[in-house]
């Protein structure tokens, strides 16, 4: 996996190797209230200039209704702080997934984000201050036998406002996500970001996320002690 982003990385920056390299670590945390209902919180930590310089903190609280099957809707509210700004953020996405077979399945989001235009410590105003319409689309791979998942897909991104809509840049997204026991998910993964703007350098940002399902780990425990009340029962203990 890392030989691979090693090679993505020196194949898009070739001709300029001083160009940034970022690592988001994102640690998180789920809970389905009802089988429609989820409640969610996330950190992200980012670590710029090759990771080795604190960039944020980034703290997201969501909920999301599933209203079908397939479909789904997601809202939630994003602090993000920085050595030089605070930032608050708020987005509402739509996703939708579809089962190709046993083994594929496309998912579609159209995510739309507002971040107030911040102004930070110095008096800058923050670059993506705004409102952002993103629409991903991700080809998942279930690998046979191992509870492994590999994803790969576009996500566009167009800045939007009241006389604006403008493309603003492209994410090429791609990963795999494993399953421990107990509602632990591990994801490790790439994307590469590659802007409109000539004046700001595209960038290749590393990803490292776990997960945790409090109803996976909860249904887990409650099927062991119940195997082990079944197991004592039968040794006529």
């Amino acid at each position: 996996m890392f030989m691979l982003i090693a090679f993505f990385r020196n194949t898009a920056f070739g001709q300029n190797p001083n160009r940034d390299l970022q690592l988001r670590i994102s640690p998180s945390v789920e809970y389905n209230i009802t089988k429609k209902w989820e409640v969610g919180f996330n950190y992200r930590l980012t670590l710029d200039y090759d990771i080795t310089t604190f960039r944020s903190s980034y703290f997201q609280l969501n909920s999301t209704y599933k209203f079908l099957p397939d479909w789904s809707i997601e809202a939630g509210y994003i602090y993000i702080t920085s050595n030089t700004s605070d930032v608050h953020q708020f987005f509402a996405e739509l996703g939708y997934n579809y089962r190709i077979n046993k083994r594929f399945e496309l998912k579609n989001t159209l995510k739309y984000q507002y971040r107030p235009g911040n102004t930070g410590s110095e008096g800058r105003q923050d670059a993506l201050s705004g409102r952002y319409l993103r629409g991903k689309i991700l080809l998942e791979y279930n690998v046979p036998k191992i509870k492994a998942v590999i994803f790969a897909g576009p996500e566009f991104i167009f800045k939007t406002g009241m006389y604006e809509f403008s493309y603003n840049r492209t994410r090429y997204h791609f990963g795999i996500e494993y399953g421990f026991p107990y509602g632990n998910k591990v994801s490790l993964g790439c994307f590469y970001e590659d802007r409109v703007n000539p004046a700001k350098e595209d960038r290749l940002v590393l990803v490292a996320k776990y997960k945790l399902d409090i109803n996976a780990l909860v249904k887990k425990i409650r099927k062991q002690k119940a195997k082990a009340t079944k197991t004592k029962a039968g040794s006529g203990e």
